[in-house]
């Protein structure tokens, strides 16, 4: 899920965050106890996800992060098939 969204993240006593910036929710994974990340606990853990958000949003904005900005005239239709071998020989 989510490895090709734009995305940041943050990890702080024992949990990892991901903001993602396609409009999606973030996600919560506590990593000591959930390596593969297949528990999100954004939804019952509302004030960690808060908190970690915040200590993110201040860390990118202390190193002058660029994010990535939502192109309104993107067209996934003009976006081409991907290419096999046949067609590109």
């Amino acid at each position: 899920e989510g490895l090709n969204i734009p995305q940041s993240a943050i990890l702080f006593s024992g949990l990892k965050l991901i903001q993602y910036y396609d409009g999606s929710e973030a996600a919560l994974y506590s990593v000591a106890n959930d390596l593969e990340e297949m528990n999100n606990l954004a939804g019952s853990r509302g004030y960690d996800v808060a908190k970690l958000q915040d200590m993110l949003q201040n860390h990118l904005a202390e190193v002058n992060a660029e994010l990535p900005q939502l192109n309104s005239v993107y067209n996934t239709d003009d976006v081409p098939i991907a290419l096999t071998v046949s067609s590109i020989r």
